[in-house]
Order: structure tokens, then C-alpha cells, then sequence
């Protein structure tokens, strides 16, 4: 039995927790960093779910104290970046293709949301974008100017630098405007990629390019109500990114060698950890994200 941070929609509160048996195949870890999440945030406010207890934290980091027979990837007293879950409990279980070995427990290491940055831009995104007949500068516009727009936008600065790269939100300007990414208060012309991070419905007065692409990464509320007739007129591919796709676990690796090799900056992005026993303050989020030192 451990501890666990948990909610039911009303707040967040610390329960107890009982940690399965490994299997062959599985490790057990104990957490030393946990990031907290926007969608941890609304979960405790009742906006969506609640998730089960075993789901309770995603943005893992920990030290590994036990490994099955048939583990080979990992071996005790390593550092690994999880996927969760629970990564809000003291000790956990994880399933093969959910971690990866890190060289420090630092919060630049916790991979999980880094890795769902990439995972918008992955290879669906790119196979369905190469797709579209561009004739001029193509065009990216990412709505929402949270962490992981600012991965997005290092990522394409980087790897696809002659993507023209707007952002459409409110904060952080100046972290963009540094990085030379333009920020709008209304988008303007046609998009050939679109990747949406807001939870509001913004994506609906977008107007996309023939063939173009359009990356829904956030949940609605309130839900999205729309006919599709632009996007069906337009040959629009839609693509549902998600940290439980089978590829995951390399956008996590790749996440984790783009960050060792200074491709991608993130330690500004992460505020000082929370200390465990301070954990409320964590979930009040303002600016930088949070995570809990445990």
C-alpha cells in the first residue's frame, strides 16, 4: 500500500493506493518528479472524468526498484520517464512501452508532455500535410500558446524551418515573439496545417488549404458542434493524436534525445518542483507548468 493523490471532480485529496504484483514483463518505480497536467487541473474541477484511481497522473519520472524476469531495457536504481499511471502515487507499476530510461531525474526529463508536442506532429500529421499542393510558404498555425505550442514551435523552427509558424492565443508573447513566431489575435488566410490545443471552438472559424491538415489535440467544453462542410469540401484530413498510439513510446525516446542534444529547451518551461508535502500549490496553475517532488 502508498500513497496517492487522487480526485473525484471536487479537489484534489491524498488517499492510499495498493501496487500490483509485477509480471514478467513489467517494472515497478517510485516516483521522484510528477508534472501536473492542465487536464489534471480541469479533472479536479470536475470538468471532465473522473479517471480511475490506477489512471490518477501521467506525467511521470522515477527511479526503477524492481524488474520482471523478462525486462531488458531498464535495470534497478535507473531514472525513467513514464507515461503513467498513477504517477501521483509514491510507487507504481509500468507496462512495457510506457517509459524510457533518462540520464537525470530532473524536470526536464519528465518526457510525457514533451512527447505529446511531437506527437502532433508526427507522422500521421506529416504523411496527411504531404498531401496538400503548397505553391507558396506553407502555413502552420497552432492555436493555444501553452507548453506544448512552445515545443511545437522549437520543433518546427528546427526541423521544418521553412514552415511559416503563427500562434493564435493570448499569453506568453513573449516567448514567442522570441523565438520569432508571430502571435495573432484572429488568424489570417488559409492554413495548409492546423494543430488545435484549446478546449474552445476557435478551430471552427479556421480556414484551411486543399488537403490540408487539421491536429485536434484537446478535449471541448463545451463539446464541438459542427457540420464539417468546409473540411469535407476541402479534403481535410483529421488527426486524433494520442499518448496511447503504439508509437508513443518513440515519440517519448525521441523527446528524450532532442532535449540531451539541446534541439529542444524546456527548463525554463517548468517551474521550481513542489515539494510533496506542499502538493495543493501545485495544481494552481499560473505561467510555467508545475510538477511535485517526491
Amino acid at each position: 500500500m502508498t500513497k496517492i493523490l487522487a480526485t473525484q471532480g471536487k479537489g484534489w485529496y491524498e488517499t492510499t493506493y495498493q501496487v500490483p504484483d509485477i509480471t514478467d514483463r513489467q517494472i515497478r518505480v517510485r516516483s521522484v518528479l510528477t508534472g501536473v497536467c492542465s487536464s489534471d487541473v480541469a479533472m479536479g474541477k470536475g470538468e471532465f472524468g473522473p479517471l480511475p484511481l490506477h489512471c490518477m497522473g501521467h506525467e511521470g519520472l522515477a527511479q526503477v526498484i524492481e524488474v520482471g524476469k523478462d525486462v531488458q531495457d531498464c535495470q534497478v536504481g535507473d531514472y525513467v520517464a513514464t507515461r503513467g499511471e498513477p504517477a501521483f502515487a509514491d510507487e507504481y507499476v509500468c507496462e512495457p512501452q510506457t517509459y524510457v530510461v533518462v540520464p537525470e531525474a530532473l524536470p526536464r526529463y519528465i518526457l510525457e508532455p514533451v512527447a505529446c508536442a511531437l506527437n502532433c506532429v508526427g507522422y500521421k500529421a506529416q504523411t496527411a500535410v504531404s498531401h496538400c499542393h503548397i505553391d507558396h510558404t506553407p502555413r502552420m498555425l497552432i492555436i493555444g500558446t501553452g507548453f506544448l505550442s512552445k515545443v511545437i514551435c522549437q520543433y518546427m523552427l528546427t526541423q521544418k524551418p521553412t514552415w511559416q509558424v503563427t500562434v493564435w492565443g493570448t499569453y506568453h508573447k513573449d516567448y514567442f515573439n522570441q523565438l520569432g513566431v508571430e502571435v495573432v489575435d484572429t488568424p489570417r488566410g488559409e492554413y495548409h496545417w492546423c494543430v488545435d490545443l484549446s478546449p474552445t471552438d476557435r478551430i471552427q472559424s479556421v480556414q484551411m488549404a486543399q488537403n490540408g491538415c487539421v491536429v485536434l489535440a484537446a478535449e471541448k467544453h463545451p463539446k464541438l458542434l459542427m457540420d464539417f462542410q468546409q473540411w469535407l469540401w476541402q479534403s481535410v484530413s483529421v488527426v486524433l493524436p494520442s499518448p496511447r498510439a503504439s508509437g508513443f513510446h518513440h515519440k517519448m525516446a525521441q523527446a528524450r534525445d532532442l532535449i540531451h542534444k539541446g534541439v529542444i529547451e524546456v527548463d525554463q518551461l517548468w517551474s521550481t518542483p513542489t515539494p510533496r508535502a506542499q502538493w495543493p500549490s501545485a495544481f494552481d496553475q499560473q505561467g510555467q507548468r508545475q510538477c511535485i517532488r517526491f
